[in-house]
């Protein structure tokens, strides 16, 4: 920072950052107390609010936190993959998406200001139908396999068990979700359980190829089923 003139109470600076790729503060202190403050560079999406997990089919709101001192001026949105789901307010700091398909999304913002368009956020979205227990992503997967639970459809699930269990001579059920992974010859390759939090399969020893994935709560007559490619 070079000091280049000064006149009455205003000083003009020269800044040697690319304040297209790089952002800040520029402050003045006088007797230890901050007497101005200027931003400077493009604007930084410091955090995406909204939730990560949406039944398909209905509407979900996310906020960009960008400081406002940033002064941005336009955002932009990507839902990758975006496929037949709607985004509407992509140049706003808030947007608001209707799901229509169930599935493994990224979301990621950006803002713009005079310096120009700053780095991308990025948060990770699961749609799951309401039907249904869970959804598996990655997919294809080549390390670790993650299967995250519908969790309404869950609460209904323990919240049934528990009141089923009445009376003195009455066996509390306990809800556990099966967590099965079967190669085509129909060996489990991977197994785990789950009481509804998520829950990680390592497939990075598998062969690449198609797997099946069971995922059973005890209850029903069958399994979900997923078709899960592994590949590396």
């Amino acid at each position: 920072l070079t000091l280049v003139s000064t006149s009455g109470n205003t000083a003009t600076f020269n800044m040697s950052i690319n304040t297209n790729t790089k952002s800040g503060w520029v402050s003045i202190v006088a007797g230890g107390t901050e007497v101005a403050r200027k931003y400077v560079g493009a604007p930084v999406v410091t955090g995406i609010t909204g939730s990560t997990s949406v039944p398909n089919g209905q509407y979900a709101a996310y906020h960009a936190n960008v400081p406002s001192e940033s002064s941005p001026a336009n955002y932009q949105w990507i839902l990758n993959p975006q496929g037949n789901n709607n985004l509407y307010g992509a140049s706003t700091a808030s947007l608001d998406i209707a799901f229509y398909t169930a599935g493994s999304y990224q979301l990621v913002c950006r803002a713009y200001n005079s310096c120009g368009w700053g780095d991308y956020k990025v948060i990770n979205l699961n749609v799951y139908n309401t039907g249904s227990y869970s959804i598996a992503y990655p997919n294809p997967a080549a390390n670790y396999l993650t299967v995250s639970f519908n969790p309404e459809l869950v609460a209904q699930t323990q919240a049934s068990l528990q009141s089923a269990a009445t009376g003195a001579q009455a066996t509390r059920r306990t809800f556990l979700l099966s967590v099965k992974l079967y190669d085509q010859a129909g060996v489990v390759r991977r197994q785990t359980t789950s009481t509804g939090q998520d829950a990680s399969l390592d497939v990075s020893s598998l062969p690449n190829g198609f797997y099946i994935l069971h995922v059973h709560d005890g209850i029903a007559d069958k399994p979900e089923v997923h078709r899960i490619l592994v590949s590396h």
